[in-house]
């Protein structure tokens, strides 16, 4: 992947896993799910031919300074991820910061998993309203509370 990466968006910064497939104990669905690290989100994201020509689906910005494209089913069942996001930002940031405080505490993963089953639940196929229900317990996680424009939301 990290070739069609490199060949597509023409030298990422960098590439690794979001939290929920690489922190152990917590609850996830089976995705894989990366995350690029790019200069410019939207000139990365205009050069992936390469993506659509295997599969994967242009699901765009799901929140500010994050684009989703998905391969193996309907965004919330697929069985790839990969979100392009600009490198050294928040949208970098938050998630590996998020995966380590998970990491870290073994009581917050507990909660997240609850919640992510819930969530599951109510939502199935609806990923934004999946991932909108997780934004309040993300922004706790990480002392968001008070960062206007994070994950999409105005000031708290």
């Amino acid at each position: 992947m990290q070739l069609l990466l490199l060949q597509t968006i023409q030298a990422p910064h960098d590439a690794g896993e979001r939290p929920a497939t690489s922190v152990p104990g917590l609850a996830a669905k089976p995705i894989i799910d990366m995350l690029a690290g790019v200069c410019d989100v939207e000139a990365a994201t205009a050069r992936m031919g390469g993506l659509l020509g295997i599969g994967y689906e242009d699901f765009g910005l799901q929140v500010p300074g994050r684009h989703l494209f998905a391969t193996g089913g309907p965004a919330n069942e697929a069985t790839h991820h990969l979100h392009v996001v600009e490198h050294r930002t928040a949208a970098w940031f938050d998630p590996l910061r998020f995966r380590d405080r998970l990491r870290a505490d073994p009581a917050l993963v507990q909660r997240y998993g609850q919640l992510k089953r819930e969530l599951a639940a109510t939502h199935g196929r609806d990923i934004r309203g999946y991932s909108e229900g997780k934004t309040a317990f993300v922004r706790d996680v990480l002392g968001l509370d008070r960062v206007p424009g994070r994950y999409g939301l105005g000031s708290t």
